[in-house]
């Protein structure tokens, strides 16, 4: 007969070495994203994500049981045409500070933390629209008389549908990319370039509200959810220390 006490040891041994092997890959895997910076896993996970958004952006648009988000104040807040230059001018400001993390600024730590504080929320986002399908009902009732402006408020309306809007990837997305900049040693000295950041993100947050895209609400969860992540991944470092936690020898494994 098989001696119990036996089995349960080699049961034990087992399962040590797999996780060794495992802490091992771990290690070979984080190894090779800190050695430099990786373009291709973000640039997959923006299409899957562009996908993901269009594809419950049509399933929600379809369904009747979506939740209207509406508070009182949004009725209160102005409309303003001109403002869909700052709304569409987060576009350039994404990419200028991604090109700079990727390409000029080259600090693999840097950037990794940008891709995942983006990557992180953005997957919120979605999770979040296919668990609880929402949408908007402010947009309704203004006549948007022939003009420059308002070409563009009928141009933002059309291509972005007033559904799946919690949180405001816009406002989310901004602020992270703002602190970013802020928390860059190469930028961080640059007084100018940090009040001209700031500014921008304040701006681009302002326009959400000022031409119907955002309710206070969804713009407000955006604001709160970029500041989590950022006190996650900037403040408490759970990224370095997630990484320094798996290169541990295996003597010092078991800390981790």
């Amino acid at each position: 007969m098989s001696d119990p006490l036996s089995a349960s040891d080699r049961g034990r041994t087992a399962a040590g070495y797999m996780g060794r092997e495992y802490r091992l890959l771990m290690k070979k895997i984080i190894a090779h994203f800190q050695s430099k910076i990786q373009i291709w896993p973000a640039a997959i996970y923006f299409v899957l994500y562009m996908y993901g958004f269009r594809l419950l952006e049509q399933v929600n648009r379809s369904l009747r049981l979506v939740t209207v988000i509406h508070t009182p104040i949004d009725d209160r807040i102005p409309f303003v045409p001109a403002f869909s230059l700052f709304y569409l001018s987060w576009f350039p400001f994404m990419i200028l500070v991604y090109l700079y993390f990727a390409f000029i600024n080259k600090n693999v730590e840097e950037y990794n933390r940008l891709i995942f504080a983006l990557g992180a929320g953005m997957t919120v986002f979605l999770i979040i629209s296919a668990l609880w399908p929402n949408g908007l009902q402010i947009r309704s009732g203004y006549i948007l008389e022939p003009g420059f402006f308002t070409d563009l408020i009928r141009l933002i309306w059309r291509t972005d549908t007033p559904t799946n809007v919690f949180p405001s990837i816009h406002v989310y997305n901004s602020v992270i990319a703002g602190l970013a900049v802020r928390k860059c040693r190469r930028l961080s000295s640059n007084k100018w370039l940090q009040i001209i950041a700031l500014v921008w993100v304040i701006l681009i947050c302002a326009s959400t509200l000022l031409i119907r895209q955002h309710s206070l609400i969804d713009a407000s969860a955006g604001l709160l959810m970029a500041l989590g992540v950022y006190y996650l991944v900037y403040i408490r470092d759970v990224i370095v220390r997630g990484t320094e936690c798996s290169v541990h020898e295996r003597s010092h494994a078991s800390d981790c």
